[in-house]
């Protein structure tokens, strides 16, 4: 029983120490995480677990006449494993991820327009704007700096982008990140858009309408929003490929009701689902008659006219 006790503690660290390193960037940089490779942090783990498995040796030695802590202990133990391959089967499920190709890489770089600066929640895309900033969320399971591309040009074309990082590359398990970004008192913009690309653009959209006292207006990329924005105030621009064979129209057509009055849609003649980042085709996608540069131009152009546009 020495053994399992001290296995269960052992699980029981790495849970909250991995945890901690997925979900909570507010708990990482106050423990100082946020400057710690995953290496290191996995590191940290170990070493952790082994403290916390001579603690439970001790624990065991006073206790283990007590038979509630022999039964407790055991099953706390399966449960502790059943979380551990759950957290494991995740784990394996977000690491097989479309990763950013190599016009990404030269998007991430500053030019004479654009200074592309790394912040705690992901990437700043400062072109000469200063009064209106977007905030992206990425489509599910696709590396953040696929959007590199679009959010450079749409930040040289006078609105900077925030590109934010998603923990798992979810946008499900950061919907609330916006906020952390908009309340900085790093930034002084006089309007904030939020944007977003598939399951990001329906993140972003739950967002909006859980917040919309904090946005001016919300930009879909082959998303659609399941709650009501309606709002005479709330500004909405949707934007898809008529290639695009990922995006379900049904739900889409479904939701229009969820739509302010005034909203606007775009679709791109020869578009796809994929188009809008740079990470090659998306299983289940269809052909696209354009190029994802040409898709990227046009949906910067959009983004431009629409929050330029007088209100």
């Amino acid at each position: 029983m020495k053994i399992v006790t001290a296995i269960l503690i052992y699980l029981i660290l790495i849970n909250i120490i991995t945890f901690a390193n997925y979900r909570s960037d507010k708990l990482k940089a106050k423990m100082g995480w946020d400057r710690i490779s995953e290496r290191r942090l996995l590191l940290l783990a170990v070493c952790g677990g082994g403290v916390g498995a001579f603690a439970g040796m001790r624990i065991y030695h006073h206790k283990t006449r007590k038979w509630r802590f022999r039964i407790l202990v055991p099953l706390c133990m399966i449960i502790q494993i059943l979380l551990l391959i759950s957290l494991l089967g995740f784990s394996l499920y977000v690491s097989d991820y479309y990763h950013a190709g190599s016009e990404a890489a030269s998007a991430m770089q500053s030019d004479e327009e654009v200074q592309v600066k790394e912040i705690r929640t992901g990437t700043l895309f400062d072109g000469p704007g200063e009064e209106n900033a977007v905030i992206f969320y990425p489509g599910a399971k696709v590396e953040e700096t696929a959007y590199a591309p679009l959010l450079h040009r749409a930040a040289a074309d006078g609105t900077d982008c925030f590109l934010v990082n998603m923990p798992g590359r979810l946008a499900f398990f950061g919907k609330n990140k916006a906020k952390r970004i908009i309340k900085d008192k790093n930034y002084s913009y006089d309007n904030w858009y939020m944007m977003g690309h598939s399951l990001g653009g329906a993140m972003a959209a739950e967002f909006c309408a859980d917040s919309k006292n904090l946005v001016t207006g919300l930009i879909l990329l082959a998303a659609y929003p399941v709650k009501n924005l309606k709002s005479e105030s709330f500004r909405l621009l949707s934007i898809y490929g008529s290639e695009d064979k990922v995006l379900n129209m049904k739900n889409y057509e479904e939701n229009r009701e969820n739509w302010p009055e005034d909203a606007q849609e775009y679709i791109i003649d020869g578009g796809n689902h994929a188009g809008f980042g740079e990470y090659g085709p998306q299983n289940g996608d269809g052909s696209a008659s354009i190029s994802q540069e040409e898709q990227q131009s046009q949906t910067a152009r959009m983004i431009h006219l629409f929050i330029t546009k007088d209100r």
